[in-house]
């Protein structure tokens, strides 16, 4: 029994290693793709030149990772899992509020842009082309963004009793990221499969995931594994998605508009807050404190 605890308990710290290489990795392919954005983009037709290098190395190497991150945790026994979320850090607090700074900055312009294209045939006048769906859409994420910037100031303030509002916001922003991608796939600004677009919205569907995954994890209906699993994926996604739009926006290789850039910080910044989250889980053993007996009651009630 001794050398079976000892056997997974080695397993659990080889896990914690694995995931926290394929976390540093992560960061390095953020410097492959940006690479590629810098010397292989073609702004004009959206796509890479055939044959780069970096876009092909970026390609192969987030697959295995994202793949790594859910492979990973399914050879740890459960039960060395945390079971609760753990009380946040000073990180995590100023990263939630950054993150909700950003993204409320990005609904204003978003709600600008909204109110700015008018009609199909203003818009057409003015050069700009865009879908009835793209515009019920990227209406609807400037409404439910409300919800995840609510969360995410919830998340970082943690103040006792307030689980079914962060339910309820959190539900919110779940939403939000689901017409977010509903809105890139309607976007006719760049080619359905163009590889920036792809990317972002592989990107968005695992921070989807992850918010999912933490959402069950503060109600106390404990899946640590999933947390981590999309934890991890939405990091290695996330991160070199935001990094690269970012430099290559402001070298002026990706003409982003106002409303991109900034969703673009905001996937940066909350980026980091995931990875922060997964290491917070990863690394700290200590469950947050367990609700008083009165709350209990009124939940089995």
């Amino acid at each position: 029994m001794k050398e079976k605890k000892k056997r997974l308990s080695m397993s659990y710290r080889r896990y914690c290693a694995m995931t926290i290489s394929v976390m540093l990795v992560g960061l390095l392919l953020a410097a492959l793709r940006t690479a590629a954005v810098l010397s292989d983009y073609e702004a004009d037709i959206q796509y890479f030149k055939l044959g780069s290098v970096f876009a092909f190395t970026f390609n192969a190497g987030a697959v295995v990772l994202a793949v790594l991150a859910f492979i990973l945790p399914l050879f740890v026994s459960k039960e060395k899992f945390i079971r609760t979320l753990p009380v946040p850090g000073p990180r995590e607090y100023v990263l939630c509020f950054l993150s909700a700074a950003l993204l409320a900055a990005y609904a204003i312009f978003e709600a600008k842009d909204f109110f700015s294209r008018g009609d199909a045939e203003t818009a057409a006048l003015s050069g700009q082309t865009f879908t009835s769906r793209f515009h019920f859409t990227s209406g609807l994420c400037v409404l439910l963004s409300l919800g995840l910037i609510v969360y995410l100031v919830l998340t970082a303030l943690d103040k006792p009793g307030d689980k079914r509002v962060r339910a309820v916001v959190g539900c919110a922003g779940v939403a939000f990221l689901i017409f977010r991608l509903l809105a890139l796939y309607f976007d006719t600004s760049s080619p359905i499969n163009s590889p920036i677009k792809t990317l972002d919205q592989m990107a968005n569907s695992a921070a989807l995931l992850y918010l999912a995954g933490e959402l069950r994890m503060t109600v106390s209906d404990a899946r640590p594994r999933f947390a981590l699993q999309t934890g991890v994926a939405a990091f290695v996604l996330l991160f070199p998605s935001a990094v690269s739009q970012l430099v290559g926006s402001f070298s002026g290789v990706l003409p982003l508009g106002n409303a991109k850039v900034l969703y673009a910080l905001f996937e940066l910044f909350f980026s980091l807050y995931v990875g922060a989250r997964v290491l917070t889980i990863l690394l700290n053993r200590k469950p947050a404190p367990a609700p008083l007996p009165a709350e209990e009651d009124g939940e089995k009630a």
